[in-house]
Parts: C-alpha cells; structure tokens; sequence
C-alpha cells in the first residue's frame, strides 16, 4: 500500500470517530477546539511533547484579563513570522528549512509588525483540522539542540568557494547536517506512528468491546487491552471466501468491522444461504475455540474489513474461567441458523447456550428411530452424524434436516421438540466418537424468568411457523417486508379426528401446513373415505410438521385438489389464504415483465412466476453502491423500496444522471453478457431490491429462451445509440431481429480509413483500437458503436478499427433500420435520427454540456433555431480575424486550414466537429484564429449566439462532458 493509499484509507476510518469526539469535546468545554485538545490529551497520556498551540489572547490593555479561542490562533505569515529563540541560544529551531511557526510569550523582534492591540501570543503551530498531526512534524522540545554545521565560507570576487579543500569540508559538513536531520525526522515519525497505532487501538478498542464475545460482561478491561494489540485486520473483495465449510485447522476467529458476508452451508450438495452477517457480527469461533473442522462457508457480499484473532491471542491473553465463557457466547452464534432460537434476545440465547448438555457417543450409537417421540435437540459440536430415511415418500421435516450427513454446527430434534411429533428418520453416529449439545422443550423454558415463560414460547413458535412457511418455494425468495405481509395472514385451523380438510377435485382455497396431528390423502372421494376404517393402514399419512398441501393455488386459481386430505386424529394445520401471497406475486411478476427481455413477448406466465421464485432480496444503506462503474457483473437489480441515483464519472467527477425509483431496474445487460457496466448506481435511500443472476436465469429456462431472451436483450444497446434510441419498442424489436452478428480474431481489421460507411457497428464483447494513419487515437469496449454519422450523412468511416483480442460485433444498415420503422415511416424516422444525432453533436460542445438528460428540451429548443448552410468545396467558411457570432458544427463533409504556413501542419475541421464556441460565453467578441475553408461539399449547422448565451446566463456553468459514444 501506498503512503497515498494508508493516509487515505486511515483518514476514512478516524474521520468519523474524530467528529464523535470533536463533537464530545466541544459540547463539555464549548470554548476550546475539540480536535487540538484531543491531541493534547493523547500526547499527555503517552508521555509525548505536545505540539503547541494556542487556547487564549492575553489582552495586556485588561490587566490580565483573557479570552479563550475556539481553535488556533491565525497564523502570520511564514516570510514576517520572527524565528523561534529557546533560551541560552539564537538559532531558529530545526535549522533555516525546518523552522515551524512558533513564537513565544514576551519575544519580540524588529522583522515583526506588532499586532493592532497590545496582544501575547502563547506557544502555537498550525494545524490541519482534519488530522492534525499528519501536516506539521512534531516538535520536541526536550531533544537536545540542533547544530548546524554549516558556516559562512569566504568567497572570491566571482562568488566561488576559493579551494578544493574548504569544498570538501564544505560538503563533509553538509552531509553530517542532513544525517543529523534524518535521524531527527525518522525520531518524530517513530513518534508519530506509535501515536496512530495507540490512537487506532483505542478506536478498535471501542469497538470489540461492543462485540457481545469481547464485552466487559465476558472480559475484563486488561483482558480487552492485550487483546486489541493483538487484533489484526484483513480486507477481502466482493465475491471471496473468508473461509471454508469443513476446512481443518482454522485457528481464527474474525469480527466484521465494514462490509457483508454472507454465511452459507452445504445440503445435499448444494450451497443454501443461512443468513447474513455485517458490522460487529463475528465468526469462526467455534473452529478457534473447540478445535473443530469449519461448519459454513463465509462469503464476502461486498468489500470488507474483519479483523482476526488467532487461538493463540486467547490462550495468551485470557485466563481460563473467561476463557469458558467465550465458548458459551460463542454457542449463540450457531443459534442464527436454528429456526427455533433464531430470534430469541441476545440475552436469552446466553442462558440457552449456558443451558446446553454435553452428551457424547461412540460409532454406531443410533441417537433416535422412526417413530420414536423426540425429546431433545441436539447441536453438533464434534464428529459426524448421518440421517437414514426409510421412507422415500417422506418429505415431513426441510432440507436443512434432512442432510444425509449431519456435521459440526448443524442439528437434529428440532421439529418434535417443539411439537412432540414422532421422529421421521433413524439418527446414528457416523465416526469414532461424537458429541453434542442438547436440551429439551422444559430445559429451554426454564432459562427464561417465569412470567416470561410465555412470551418466550410464543417467540419460538413463532420462528417455527415462519420456518414452515419458507419451505414453499413461492414465499422462498420474498423480500422481508413481502413476507412478513404474507406471514401476518396465516392463521392456525384445528380439525376433528375424520374431518375431510378438502375434497379431491374441489378448488383449492388455501395453502396448508402440517403443525400437530395425523393426516391421509387419497385419490377417493371423501364420502368413501369416511365409510372406509381401514385408511389408517392403506393409506399414506403424515405425521411430521412442516408439511404443507395445496401450494398450487399460489399461482393457478381455481386449481383441483389432487387427493383427497382427511384428518386422522386431531389436528391443527397452518392456513394460508393465497390472496395476499397472489398480490405479492403480481406484483414481482409485473416487475419482471416490464423489463423487455423477460416480457410476455418472449417468455410465458409461468417462466415469470418461476423467476419469481428464484428473486433473492437485498437491503442497501444510503450511500452504497449496488454497481460501480465499469466492473463486470451477473445480477439484475429491480428497486422494491427507496431510491437510487445514476452516477457517471465524467472528467474524473461524478455526475448525477438520473434517478430509478420503485419497479425501475438495472443491470439487465450484465445478466446477459460480461460486458462492463456503464454507470454507478448508488442508493440515496436505504433501499430494498431484489436480484436475479445469469445462473438463476439458466438453471430456470431453457437453452432456446435464453437466446430468444439475448437477441432481445441486444436491442437495449440501441438506446446508447442516438439516432437509434427514439424508436419504438417495437421498431427496435423489429431491428433486433435484422442485426448481423460478425467475429474478428486479434489484430483483424474491422473498417478501413476512409472506407465508404455502410452499417453502424456496436461491440458485442471485446475492444477495438481506432487509428489515424499510423496514429493510435482511441480504443471502444462493450456496447460502444462506431459508424453513426457516417452512415446517416454518408460521410466514409475516418478511422481505422482494428481488434485487439476476440471481437463480436453486432451491426445494422440504414435500409434495416427503414425497413423495421415500417412502410410509410421512412421520413419520419429519417427525421428523428437527424434530430437525435444534431443533439449529440451540440452535446459535445463543453460550453454546452449539461448533466444527463435534464436538459434534452434544451438542446431541442436550439435545434428550433438552427441554420443549415450548403458549402461548395473552396468557399471559405471564416476569415481569420473575424468575429463569431455563432456556433457552427460540421454536420458533413471536411474544412481546412487555407494559406497555412506549414501545409503539413494545417488545422482540419470533420464531420462531428465544431468551432466557434467561444462566443457562447465569452462577455466580449470571440474572432477567429484561422481562415477555414471547404475541402468537400459541406453542411454547416449554426446557433446564433445571441440565442444561447442568455440561457447559458441564467442556468449557470454546465458540468464538463466525455462523449461515450465514439465515431
């Protein structure tokens, strides 16, 4: 890392705790500067000298009267400031280059103007309000003097030293001074390194103690203390495993101090997200404190900054009694992927983990058998366990229970515990030796106060129902607040032992979920049912909880019942009206299918509902950026809740573009191609979206659609293209259907220089180099087009393009483009592509440029008043020396230099170009540098300036502008 790149990364991180404390400082002692007394106060508390600075004005004229600054005193001027003189001495201090501004009380000099009222300046430096110590070098006073070697030589009349030898000495002297300089400086950056490093502690300090595994209810403060020194911080990219599910010998345990991770663990094969972790979250605890192989994977959501701890930093630092204190805290961490205790207080899950059984077996122990009732959970904490279904048809308990192999951090019980339904799977030890911690149903109400007991309960029950309704593939996917609306309408039904819940072949009217009890399907009529005893034995019934019936009716109303559902004891079902889950539903779909590629036009209904299922859920914070850009990308966002700006980076600043707000979405191109993005989008709310892969779109639908999907998916590109981008929907799906698709190997020529211009071409994947002659003058990437003036103008191509890798390029003619607009729309549409493109020529104007599209009405209101002048090849356009009253811009055709010196140097006006821009804003007359000429036949587009410069007046300077769009 640069010295760049560590000063800024650490001004990101101590700017906003400095401002806390700024703000701390000042609300206790309202006259002093919060930053510098905060440096002092650390310099006191490291026994450091601190800088000086000023707290008061003595005013001499009220007999020792003082008044007390907010901040430094104002300093002189570096040329009148008089040098510092300690006592016994009369050199200024650090020699003539190193001098500080710092005076003393009393100390007066001739060089020095006394100030307007008879005032004494106590000790002060400047500093920087930002970090102050990072500008000016520390001072110590206490160090002894500093010599300086260096002495007056006599010189000759020409000024020169006289001999050879005083030029050695002179030089012997002058590197003695500058060694003595840099052990001085190296002395203070010693100082001032060990002052960030005490300072950053105390900030990461702060934090871990707000970690619940490194609080003062676990640690003591000296423990706290030695730990910090020993943190280490670790940054990781977007998209990067922090560590491994199942990875042997992990020895640390990680804190996130910025960012998100995302915690995911095999089934079956299979990675399914557990939940999400950001700041203060911790993980990897058990692997470090227990010795055991990893039990998830940690994968990195956005850029981030954890800090570590080794097993070592423990067994070092903190003593054993707290050491088992750590490991019941960091039992509760496994709790987050329990649907059971997930969402129990912090302080609830501690009695639980406290709570928690050790109970041990040997290979082979068969934990539970079918049918058996449960009457513990149990959490893995070593060795290996494995689930054996007899019944295949059995589909009672999630995945997540179901695994064929139960390792480290996952559990078994859970269901019955709650319930007190039987068991649907034999349990046994799959290695040598096992553990586990388990606890029963009353083990659990017991960690809770008695009058909480209830409460508690109900927060556990809760979880399990929310859990159930999860495993429906339709509600999977929904977004917190979506699913929190759907969880508000389930309601619990109980029946009586024979009852038929619902009849096959009858509408389905809700969604069911098994909770206590016994039920049966069949494909009989209910009336047979009910006069047949013998179903209990022939046919098949359900005991676990969590299965549900009738998830058809979430998609498809009015949708037969299948089998016929009779209750065989008592029973107590979930029931969920699909009404608000089809309002949820709709509303997805119709954001899916507002985005071309996924329209009705081009896949059905039901493809739309399976991409709804497939919608993972995001939260943003304000200021986030979802995409950056440039970077290569996968997802498609659609906006749920809040809102997001459009930045582009335009001259190296950022420029707001646009804004998308609910239903709008990006990325679409990305799902498509890995192709760069070509904005940022940033979120100016917290906002809610939800997202969509290229993975999610190709393990959904199949090969035939995901092309039918790409060929329309190229039709967004025309709206980076404008003389294409104001046809219609349809227009460019007509287009779409016309565009010729080419491939170039490395270093193959795509267009000619002067070639005559026939299509306009857009890079499909890859770059190209543009040349001039012998000259490189340009490179264009993905979805950038070349050609488009050229082809509507019929001007020759002017550059030379060449591939620099792999290229596909995707390309249209100008009979394509007339013959998708349709019969009789010809001149029309010749009409808005000569508009659209006069707009983005006036676009390339700097005195004209405005950010995004907000002031498209502009430039059409000066193409309300333009002029198009005809040139004939030798007429002269301007006479050097004239005044300009107009904008003009070459819309086809060639002018040049006339009567230039250097005929091999001489200026060239080309299509696209412009000159006379200067009267745009110029308070006086702008005159011409040279005489221009026509070279060919030429168009001319004029705007007078008399029309543009009152607008440009009153709507203020325009934000400088890099065209995108190279031709």
């Amino acid at each position: 890392m640069t010295s760049e790149e560590w000063y800024s990364q650490l001004q990101k991180t101590l700017t906003p705790h400095l401002e806390v404390l700024r703000r701390e400082v000042q609300k206790k002692f309202p006259t002093l500067d919060g930053e510098l007394t905060l440096l002092h106060f650390l310099c006191k508390k490291h026994n450091l000298n601190p800088p000086l600075f000023s707290f008061k004005i003595v005013d001499d004229n009220k007999s020792g009267g003082t008044r007390a600054l907010q901040g430094p005193v104002p300093s002189a001027p570096r040329d009148k400031m008089p040098p510092l003189t300690p006592k016994g001495g009369s050199r200024p201090f650090g020699g003539a280059e190193g001098a500080m501004d710092i005076t003393f009380s009393g100390q007066t000099a001739a060089t020095t103007a006394p100030p307007t009222a008879a005032t004494t300046l106590t000790p002060r430096t400047t500093l920087n309000r930002s970090l102050p110590w990072v500008q000016e070098p520390l001072v110590d006073l206490t160090a002894e003097p500093f010599v300086d070697y260096t002495e007056q030589e006599p010189k000759n009349e020409h000024g020169h030293l006289r001999t050879l030898e005083s030029l050695t000495a002179k030089v012997q002297r002058d590197a003695q001074n500058h060694t003595h300089k840099v052990g001085t400086m190296r002395q203070r950056d010693g100082k001032l390194t060990g002052v960030i490093q005490d300072l950053r502690n105390d900030f990461r300090g702060a934090f871990l103690e707000q970690v619940p595994l490194f609080s003062r209810d676990v640690l003591t403060a000296e423990e706290q203390l030695r730990l910090v020194g020993r943190v280490r911080p670790w940054n990781f990219g977007p998209k990067q495993n922090i560590i491994v599910e199942g990875e042997e010998g992990g020895d640390r345990l990680y804190v996130v101090e910025s960012g998100q991770v995302d915690v995911i663990k095999k089934v079956r094969g299979e990675d399914k997200y557990v939940c999400r972790l950001e700041r203060g979250d911790f993980f990897g605890e058990m692997a470090t404190l227990d010795e055991v192989p990893r039990t998830a994977t940690i994968r990195t959501v956005t850029e981030v900054t954890a800090l570590s701890l080794s097993r070592q930093d423990l067994l070092a630092t903190v003593r054993e009694r707290n050491l088992k204190r750590l490991r019941v805290i960091a039992r509760t961490q496994v709790f987050s992927s329990i649907p059971l205790l997930e969402d129990l207080s912090a302080k609830q899950m501690v009695r639980v983990a406290e709570a928690l059984e050790r109970k041990h077996f040997i290979k082979d122990t068969i934990v539970y058998l079918p049918g058996a009732v449960t009457s513990r959970m149990h959490i893995v904490e070593r060795g290996l366990f494995r689930k054996e279904v007899e019944n295949e048809e059995y589909t009672g308990p999630p995945k997540s229970e179901r695994g064929e192999q139960i390792r480290p951090g996952d559990f078994f019980g859970m269901i019955g515990l709650i319930t007190g339904s039987p068991v649907g799977s034999r349990v046994i030890t799959d290695s040598d030796v096992a553990c586990t911690l388990s606890i029963t149903w009353d083990g659990l109400l017991a960690t809770a106060e008695p009058e909480l007991r209830d409460r508690m309960e109900a927060t556990m029950c809760g979880s399990m129902k929310a859990h159930f309704l999860r495993q429906i593939p339709q509600l999977q996917k929904l977004s917190d607040t979506h699913f929190e609306h759907v969880k508000a309408h389930t309601v619990e039904q109980h029946y009586k032992k024979w009852t038929v819940i619902c009849n096959r072949g009858d509408p389905i009217e809700n969604v069911y979920i098994l909770w206590r009890g016994k039920v049966a399907e069949s494909q009989c009529e209910a009336t047979l049912l009910q006069n047949d005893r013998s179903i209990e034995v022939n046919l098949p019934e359900h005991a676990i909880p969590g299965k549900n019936f009738g998830v058809e009716c979430l998609t498809q109303r009015r949708y037969p019942t299948n089998n016929t559902i009779v209750a065989l004891t008592d029973v107590t079902l979930l029931q969920l009206n699909p009404a608000p889950v089809w309002t949820v539903l709709h509303e997805e779909r119709s954001h899916i299918s507002k985005i071309p590629m996924f329209s009705s036009n081009v896949i059905s209904k039901k493809d739309q509902y399976l991409l709804v299922g497939k919608l993972k859920a995001w939260t943003f914070p304000h200021g986030r950026n979802i995409i950056t850009e440039g970077d290569i990308g996968d997802t498609l966002f659609i906006i749920e809740r809040g809102v997001c700006d459009t930045i582009k980076l335009i001259n190296g600043k950022e420029v707001v573009q646009s804004q998308l707000k609910r239903g709008d979405f990006f990325g679409e191109l990305a799902v498509m191609y890995n192709a760069p993005t070509r904005t940022t989008v940033r979120a100016a709310t917290e906002v809610s979206a939800v997202s969509l892969t290229r993975e999610d779109l190709l393990s959904t639908l199949g090969l035939d659609k995901i092309n039918k999907m790409r060929s329309v998916a190229r039709t967004r590109v025309f709206k980076n293209i404008p003389i294409l981008a104001n046809l219609t929907p349809d227009q460019q799906i007509s287009l779409g259907k016309k565009i010729r698709t080419d491939h170039f190997s490395r270093g193959s020529v795509l267009v000619e220089e002067d070639q005559e211009t026939d299509r306009v071409y857009i890079i499909e994947e890859g770059d190209v180099q543009m040349w001039v002659g012998s000259e490189k003058v340009g490179a264009l990437a993905s979805f950038q087009c070349f050609g488009m003036e050229g082809l509507l103008f019929g001007e020759p191509y002017r550059k030379r393009v060449t591939a620099n890798g792999r290229v596909t390029t995707l390309s249209v003619s100008l009979d394509d483009i007339y013959e998708a607009a349709g019969t009789g729309e010809r001149p029309s549409v010749e009409r808005n592509m000569t508009d659209s493109l006069r707009c983005h020529l006036l676009k390339q104007v700097p005195q004209l440029t405005s950010k995004g599209d907000e002031n498209e009405d502009f430039y059409k209101s000066l193409l309300n008043h333009q002029e198009t002048v005809n040139v004939s090849p030798g007429e002269v356009v301007c006479t050097k020396g004239s005044a300009f009253k107009s904008l003009t811009i070459v819309e086809r055709g060639m002018l040049v230099e006339a009567d230039a010196a250097d005929p091999s140097n001489k200026q060239v006006v080309v299509a696209g170009g412009f000159f006379g821009e200067e009267c745009l804003v110029r308070p006086g007359a702008a005159f011409a540098s040279v005489t221009l000429q026509a070279a060919t036949e030429c168009v001319l587009v004029k705007v007078p300036a008399a029309l543009v410069k009152p607008v440009l007046s009153k709507r203020g300077t325009f934000s400088e502008f890099t065209p995108i769009l190279v031709s």
